[in-house]
């Protein structure tokens, strides 16, 4: 039999009635936690059912009911006649919402959190302080981070806030929680809307090394102002976004 590679092997696989849950879905629940947890990566095909069905001591039809839960999950795909392979985790936005990342991938199986590169108080260049409707050279709060779906880099973020704002916000869970979730437990006002400009840019350097791209590489480029529901600008950020990664949407009424 062909080797398997991975984490699963026969000593490890769970034993039917050994826990609560059904077979299938330990299966399902291990090989979810594999492909999360990147080991196996994208596009990287699956053990064969046949192999599955051996390392887990399941039927086939056990092993199939996995799949098709991953394959509902958005986490696998299925070539007719070649195998089960892993798909490229791709974020929905809907412009027609205000939405934080994890809000945006919610439904699916896939997971989603930050590393902070740096957060630094900076005097307001003249976007920002326009963004943020301030004096240019008021101090700032700076926050830069790397966002993740699963174990893929997805976006590199640069965001502004107003200094108060961003000192509290640097005493939270900023690895695991989306801002736009601590915004509204922050201040007494929620989040109202907020401007976007997409367009295609070059990454420079510092986006190329945070993304793992060659520099000089088209990368989406977001433009986004969030604002409380009295008007006030909080959030103004640049966000730069795996091409492959991002799919937006919206309604358009025609009249």
């Amino acid at each position: 039999m062909t080797p398997v590679s991975g984490i699963l092997h026969r000593q490890e696989v769970p034993v039917a009635g050994s826990k609560k849950q059904p077979l299938y879905l330990q299966i399902r629940n291990r090989l979810r936690d594999s492909i999360i947890g990147g080991t196996y990566g994208i596009s990287e095909k699956l053990p064969s059912e046949h192999d599955l069905m051996d390392m887990f001591g399941a039927s086939r039809v056990t092993v199939r009911r996995a799949l098709t839960g991953l394959q509902e999950d958005g986490l696998i795909v299925s070539r007719r006649g070649e195998g089960y392979f892993v798909t490229r985790p791709v974020v929905v936005q809907d412009l027609g919402r205000l939405q934080g990342l994890a809000e945006a991938v919610g439904p699916s199986s896939h997971v989603v959190r930050s590393e902070v590169v740096s957060s630094r108080e900076v005097p307001a260049d003249a976007p920002v302080a326009e963004a943020l409707d301030l004096e240019v050279g008021t101090v700032v709060f700076e926050l830069k981070r790397i966002r993740y779906l699963n174990k893929n880099p997805l976006s590199f973020d640069i965001s502004y806030f107003p200094l108060p704002l961003g000192r509290r916000l640097a005493e939270c869970d900023l690895a695991e929680k989306d801002v736009y979730a601590l915004l509204g437990d922050l201040l007494d006002d929620d989040l109202g809307h907020a401007d976007f400009l997409i367009d295609v840019a070059e990454a420079n350097a510092e986006i190329a090394g945070a993304l793992g791209l060659a520099p000089g590489r088209p990368v989406i480029h977001v433009t986004r102002v969030a604002y409380m529901k009295s008007g006030k600008p909080v959030d103004f950020e640049y966000l730069y976004g795996m091409p492959n990664a991002y799919r937006f949407k919206v309604l358009v009424p025609r009249w």
